[in-house]
């Protein structure tokens, strides 16, 4: 092992030096989250977005009592584990079940604190490293994430432990890091990226032991032997790995755009992917790290031993997927929350040095107390807009009347989700429900008379537009210049119920729009 690693030994964390005292601090960290996440979860709206696929994945699986087929999941971890509670849980509700799911995506989120203390244990003191967890328990776009029923808390958890073993001075404890990074890449394969970075610092950091050959055969055995029974798994119900195959479709869209024909200071791969990068990353450090991450990563940097050094390699990886991502005009904070670790080390640098030249511990008090305030101001902003609410009220409202409609994402799942209502027992399969309302894409059409005499045959029936800002052009003037569709008759407006969402529903009426378009 490498002497910087010796060195610093005696100053990482020791597990029995959790005491009482610890544990209660912990506990109420992570009781005071939960109940901050509990005031914010919507218990009356169904989970919708990626939470959906995950949900039905996990029904299925519950149903069928085996890995269902005809699913296009990337990965399948967290809705197995979500399998295993619904196939314990008995309600005719399928909210309950939807709530269940957020639940276990909460108590994943709140449990995420004890690793994150155990990590910063490896830089600083443990009322320092409590300072820590409490950043992370309240840190406003966690608690957010957290309610939605998605594999980021997983991920975040599984991603905080896996870095804490493997700064660990113990071969053996970081070699179990190994296995904890092929379960990270199980709940979303850009975990593998990790994988990369860990065996290359691990060979360099235990490069003067014997066998050190042997051990990294070892830790790319154990990566290897945790992925492949659900990467078999995957590739017999769904034909692809979900890591491999994903991580070259990545590669593969990233030499078709970069091409002579995309280099321009729109189009240009690189160039959008730094401008977005930089943009997301300086709005995800409000309102929690932007206080402490300026001066805290010059002290962070500073330092620059081979704990830092691995943290900043690690990171640097991990950022891979934000910047595909990015680079595609994805503009999604949650790919930076496995950085959130990383985030709150460089934040404590800052709080230590504070720390130690003022020893006020009512500062601490009140930076905790400042944490909570500027969460709940934070998520009450985020929060406030009801169109999730609405979006939801209108679908009740108007889903017994269609049949088949223009796909409108994500407002259009409620529709399918209503349909659920009519059952008179639950759980049952995805595909009882799914032909309750067919959902037709309109990506590939510009002009409504194609989309209307393209789908005639498909059974299109009504029309949906709203105010939202992601549509297609000509559904937005359908909103705007209802007058100028004659073919249209307007079934729902949402005005008439005084909703601040605007949508308004329209039944294709085919003898006009065949008069009109012979």
């Amino acid at each position: 092992m490498s002497k910087e690693y010796e060195s610093n030994s005696k100053r990482l964390l020791d597990l029995n030096e959790i005491n009482a005292k610890t544990i209660i601090s912990l506990a109420s960290i992570g009781i005071v989250g939960f109940v901050i996440r509990l005031f914010f979860v919507p218990f009356n709206i169904p989970i919708i977005l990626d939470g959906t696929i995950y949900f039905w994945y996990g029904i299925d699986m519950s149903v069928l009592k085996e890995f269902p087929v005809d699913y296009d999941l990337t990965n399948n971890l967290w809705p197995t584990i979500l399998s295993v509670f619904f196939s314990v849980f008995h309600s005719n509700d399928y909210l309950d079940y939807m709530n269940l799911q957020r639940t276990l995506s909460m108590v994943f989120s709140v449990l995420t604190i004890v690793p994150v203390y155990l990590l910063c244990r490896r830089f600083f003191s443990s009322p320092i490293s409590l300072i820590g967890a409490s950043l992370f328990a309240f840190e406003p776009r966690v608690i957010h994430n957290s309610i939605l029923g998605i594999t980021e808390p997983m991920f975040v958890f599984v991603g905080a432990t896996c870095i804490y073993l493997f700064l660990s001075p113990k071969k053996n404890t970081v070699l179990i890091s190994f296995i904890l990074v092929g379960v990270l890449s199980l709940i979303r394969y850009e975990g593998f990226l990790l994988a990369i970075p860990m065996l290359i610092i691990f060979y360099f950091k235990f490069r003067n032991e014997q066998k050190i050959l042997l051990n990294c055969v070892i830790a790319i055995s154990l990566f290897m032997i945790t992925i492949a029974p659900m990467t078999i798994i995957k590739m017999e119900t769904m034909g692809y790995d979900g890591i491999f195959s994903h991580l070259g479709s990545g590669i593969n869209v990233v030499s078709k755009t970069y091409t002579a024909d995309n280099v321009n200071e729109n189009k240009f791969f690189p160039v959008l992917g730094i401008i977005n990068f930089v943009k997301t990353i300086g709005w995800v450090l409000i309102p929690t790290f932007v206080l402490f991450i300026p001066f805290g990563l010059f002290l962070f940097l500073k330092k620059m031993d081979l704990k830092i050094k691995t943290l900043i390699i690690m990171a640097v990886f991990s950022a891979i997927a934000a910047f595909y991502a990015y680079s595609r005009g994805i503009l999604d904070t949650r790919y930076f929350l496995i950085l959130y670790p990383i985030f709150i080390i460089v934040s404590l640098y800052s709080i230590n040095w504070f720390n130690e030249r003022y020893q006020k511990k009512y500062v601490m008090y009140l930076l905790i107390a400042g944490l909570i305030i500027s969460s709940f101001i934070f998520l009450d902003i985020k929060t406030k807009d009801q169109y999730e609410t609405e979006a939801y009220e209108i679908a009740l409202k108007n889903a017994d009347n269609l049949k088949v409609i223009n796909d409108l994402n994500p407002e259009s799942a409620y529709y399918r989700i209503v349909a659920l209502n009519e059952l008179d027992h639950f759980p049952v399969l995805r595909e009882e429900v799914a032909e309750k309302i067919k959902l037709i894409r309109t990506d590939e059409y510009e002009i409504v008379d194609d989309f209307i005499k393209q789908n005639e045959e498909n059974g299109l029936t009504h029309i949906i537009v709203d105010d939202r800002q992601n549509r297609k052009q000509f559904l937005h003037d359908i909103l705007i210049n209802e007058d100028n569709y004659r073919y249209l008759t307007k079934i729902y407006d949402s005005e008439s119920d005084n909703y601040s969402y605007r949508v308004k529903i329209f039944e294709v009426n085919y003898e006009k729009f065949k008069e009109i378009n012979p």
